[in-house]
This record gives structure tokens, sequence and C-alpha cells, in this order.
């Protein structure tokens, strides 16, 4: 672990049994915040940045599940559980585009990315937990940047776990094969 991330992670005066398992450090911003506040494009730059650079501490990327979907031929169950795919490097092409005007179109972006590997992977598995630490990570990163109230998507972000696992109508499959 590094200084940085020693240090915040030793000031921090949260109670360890609030914390999910696999909870995610941000890394600390020495940014000035009054030029990302007037400029969304650069907002969103460092949002992509930040859940496409972020390391685990082991040093595997936390996105590695997410960077592109399976393709048709290897996994065609993908296909048939999820409707809308999109991955980062979907993500990574609109941007450059300058497809999002705003930095909600890009989290509905990102909120779809994980919606789909929440419904395909099994909830036991590594890109499931991945999926959910990553979200964890844009909305902090996101809440960071704009320094506002925590927004309503991390409520919906648990609310969609629960509706999982009360109806059981999301068919959770892996890519073991």
């Amino acid at each position: 672990m590094t200084k940085r991330r020693r240090s915040a992670a030793s000031t921090d005066a949260r109670d360890p049994e609030e914390e999910p398992l696999h909870s995610v450090t941000l890394p600390i911003k020495r940014r000035k915040k009054s030029v990302h506040a007037q400029d969304p494009a650069g907002i969103i730059q460092e949002l992509y940045d930040t859940i496409r650079n972020y390391k685990t501490e082991d040093g595997r990327l936390l996105c590695e599940a997410l960077i592109r979907v399976p393709k048709r031929r290897g996994a065609p169950e993908y296909y048939d559980v999820v409707t809308s795919p999109i991955d980062l490097l979907k993500i990574q092409q609109r941007l450059k585009m300058e497809e999002y005007d705003t930095v909600d179109q890009m989290a509905t972006d990102v909120e779809l990315m994980i919606n789909n590997a929440l419904a395909y992977y099994k909830k036991t598995s590594q890109e499931y937990k991945d999926a959910c630490d990553l979200w964890r990570l844009f909305c902090a990163t996101k809440h960071q940047y704009l320094e506002d109230e925590p927004s309503i998507d991390d409520v919906k972000f648990e609310e969609i776990e629960e509706k999982q696992e009360e109806s059981g109508e999301v068919v959770m499959r892996s890519s073991e094969n």
C-alpha cells in the first residue's frame, strides 16, 4: 500500500463494520476543483480515467472484466441475458467523439455497464464483486468532483441488488466455460 493510501486509510474514522467487504480506497486527487467545476468534459475524462486505471491492492485492474463485452461466438448466453451491451471501450469511444455533454449522460452508460455485469456474472464471482467496487469508485469519484450531496445512484445500486435477490428474475451466469 502506498503512503498516500495508508495515510488516507489510517485517518478514516468510519466504523469498519459499516464498510462492505470489497471497499474501494480512492486515490487522493490534488487538482484544482474550480477548473473541473467549469468544465464538464474535464470531469467526464477524469471519471473515465479513474475507473479505467484503478488498480486493486494486488495490482490488478478493477475494470478488467468490463473493458470489452464477451464475444458473441465465445459467450452467446451473454446476449440472452444482456439486451444492451456496453463496455469501457464503447464509453471511451463516445468520450472521444464528444457524445457526452453532461456527467449524467456518462453516468447512465456506466450504470448500464455495471448492471449488465451484475445480471450476467454470478454473485460469488470476482467479476461481480469488481463491478460492485467499480460502481462505488465511480460514485465516490463523481461526488468528489461535483462536490454535491451523495447521489441517488448510490441508493439505486443497493436497490438493484436487493430487487435481484428478492425477485430471482435475473439469471446469474458465469463465464467459467
